[in-house]
């Protein structure tokens, strides 16, 4: 099918999408232009450690529920910008901006972006992601969230936590209204981030990780949109549960705008579980280690004479490190808790904004979900009353252990002037005895010297009385 009835601003942003998020259609009046060429000098910045550069490295899950009047599921696996346009339904000449073929947004879509492992590139190129970015009509503050994905050493940005929302439902502040692809223009778009710890192999646990999730809802016609890029496939398998066939009736039913909007809770309420879990036998495997590395620390024998532990500095090099990572976990504890309580106010405010039409069919929903999120905070509140107690126990262990090793240090020091005390008392010792015996010594020497100096002189004289006798002897011979 063919249209020219798509708005033009909506066709040159997605014809400019490379420009992304510059090219958007419509941005709240409250958005600084510069906030926009920040945010795009900043992705032309990461780009190569961000995306892959082949297409044939791209791989994107896609899921479209409630397709067409029959409701239908449609999924695919993106490698490649045909197979792009194919899913979204929607092509466009470039050159004349005529659109050549569209369909109308599904009910609900799910695009699940990530890479290979939670360091490496996401399995994207830029210019498809843009696309998907600029045909969506994604706010901008999502790109601050991906950012911190990418090929890295180590996982960077995991103190970054926000929470982001655009609404609009005002008439004043509406998007477009593009029909054709049933879009109203009435919308709000969340986006935030959550941090989470996982299990290895069941031994142990990962490095914390986390997920970025941009969320559409169009409060006329229902349609709901997710976005969400993480490191691993882990949150795409369990959206799969949640909308799959076994799955319950209220978290997968997109026939009427509130049912959509029930759906839209129930993804919010499992992202939100995946975010709490592990963290409590997380910290309980950080509490055994400590108490495994510092139990001598307390019970150990320290009087004088006992056999006690040797601390060296690689000791305080340990729970400095443990202690670090006690700061960690606080941290994305608490970053949690904060999304968490941003998504519930956000959820109370819109069931009291006169602008949104579900707000009495959706008000048992929203008490329900933002009750459901407040158990969610009192969970995390515990968590991070335990963690800062393990946090201050761990520096309480690496104090004691500071004097344990000043205390080895002192000891050392004290052996050390008890040999140096040893060594003088020898040394007087010694020097007495030599000034003892030395004049003794020096006597005798001289003695004997001078015994040497007159027996040598007496001989001298006898050679010299026999050599003069010689010579007058050989005298008389020759006048005779």
């Amino acid at each position: 099918m063919a249209s020219s009835t798509f708005p033009d601003t909506f066709k040159k942003s997605y014809v400019d999408s490379a420009n992304y998020p510059l090219n958007l259609a419509y941005v709240m009046p409250i958005t600084s232009p510069k906030l926009l060429e920040g945010l795009h000098e900043h992705l032309n910045e990461t780009s190569t450690k961000l995306f892959v550069e082949n297409e044939k490295d791209v791989e994107i899950p896609w899921r479209d529920l409630g397709v067409g009047p029959a409701l239908e599921l449609q999924k695919l696996n993106i490698h490649s910008t045909e197979k792009l346009a194919e899913m979204m339904g929607f092509k466009i000449d470039e050159s004349t901006l005529a659109v050549t073929a569209y369909r109308r947004d599904p009910q609900c879509r799910f695009i699940y972006i990530s890479g290979q492992t939670s360091l490496s590139a996401l399995d994207v190129t830029r210019q498809i992601f843009t696309k998907i970015l600029s045909f969506h009509q994604v706010m901008p503050a999502y790109l601050d969230f991906v950012m911190a994905f990418g090929q890295q050493e180590e996982p960077k940005d995991l103190r970054f936590s926000s929470f982001k929302k655009q609404v609009s439902l005002a008439p004043s502040v509406r998007m477009p209204n593009i029909p054709e692809l049933d879009r109203s223009g009435q919308q709000f778009q969340l986006c935030y981030n959550l941090k989470h710890i996982a299990r290895k192999d069941n031994v142990g646990f990962s490095n914390i990780r986390q997920a970025a999730f941009h969320h559409q809802f169009d409060v006329i016609t229902g349609k709901t949109l997710w976005i969400v890029t993480a490191g691993r496939r882990d949150l795409q398998e369990r959206y799969k549960d949640l909308t799959g066939e076994g799955a319950k009736v209220e978290s997968k039913s997109f026939k009427t705008p509130i049912e959509c909007f029930r759906s839209s809770l129930a993804a919010h309420t499992m992202f939100c579980a995946w975010a709490i879990e592990n963290w409590r036998w997380y910290i309980k495997s950080l509490e055994n280690n400590l108490e495994a590395a510092t139990r001598l620390t307390i019970l150990g024998p320290r009087g004088e004479g006992e056999h006690h532990q040797e601390y060296q500095p690689g000791d305080l090099q340990t729970l400095q490190s443990h202690e670090d990572v006690v700061h960690e976990t606080l941290a994305a504890l608490e970053a949690n808790m904060r999304v968490f309580s941003s998504l519930q106010k956000f959820y109370s405010c819109l069931k009291k904004n006169e602008h949104f039409p579900l707000r009495r069919d959706g008000a048992e929903y929203i008490d329900l979900f933002t009750d459901q999120v407040g158990e969610f905070i009192s969970d995390i509140e515990h968590l991070v009353q335990r963690a800062s107690t393990l946090l201050k126990i761990t520096d309480g262990r690496k104090q004691l252990v500071v004097q344990h090793f000043q205390s080895q240090s002192t000891e050392n020091m004290e052996k050390m002037n008890s040999n140096m005390e040893k060594e003088a008392i020898l040394m007087r010792i010694i020097t007495i005895v030599t000034l003892i015996y030395l004049p003794a010594t020096f006597v005798s020497f001289l003695l004997h010297r001078n015994d040497e100096m007159v027996t040598g002189s007496a001989t001298f004289d006898s050679n010299h009385a026999a050599l003069s006798l010689g010579v007058e002897s050989s005298d008389k011979a020759t006048v005779a």
